[in-house]
């Protein structure tokens, strides 16, 4: 009786390697996936800071609303004439100080939100850093034809 049962464990744990592999194998519509769609909104969430942002249908200006500790801390709307936003807000123990910045649409490259801040986490009491990319989006219009339109 154990030969069986270890017999039925060994294929249960092969199932599941195969399983977990097939998961992680990239697939061709995966950025649709990453790509936030204009006419949307979307968040991020980084510790006490959350950042909505709602992307115009035309992908050339973000609205964003920044909260601290659920509380409404910030709010800016990002243009190509006014394309960053530097904020410094803190709330409680909460505290996001940093900016914001958008790279709008350019031929054949997606509309681009950027961060570069520090934030605050309750839970242990600590600062950490965010540099890098928020958001990014293509108008369907000029979405490269190997991805599927958002």
């Amino acid at each position: 009786m154990p030969v069986k049962t270890t017999a039925t464990t060994g294929a249960i744990l092969l199932l599941l390697v195969s399983s977990l592999l097939y998961a992680q194998q990239p697939k061709a519509d995966c950025l649709t996936v990453v790509l936030s769609t204009p006419g949307k909104c979307s968040q991020r969430i980084l510790g006490d800071l959350q950042i909505i942002y709602k992307i115009d249908s035309c992908g050339n200006a973000v609205t964003c609303v920044l909260l601290l500790n659920t509380q409404l801390a910030g709010l800016c709307k990002l243009t190509p004439t006014n394309s960053t936003y530097i904020f410094d807000l803190e709330l409680g123990t909460g505290r996001a100080r940093g900016l914001l910045k958008m790279l709008p649409l350019l031929p054949d490259m997606p509309g681009i939100l950027n961060g570069d801040f520090s934030y605050s986490v309750y839970s242990n009491n600590r600062s950490f850093v965010f540099k890098g990319l928020l958001a990014a989006w293509y108008v369907n219009d000029i979405s490269p034809p190997c991805l599927q339109k958002p």
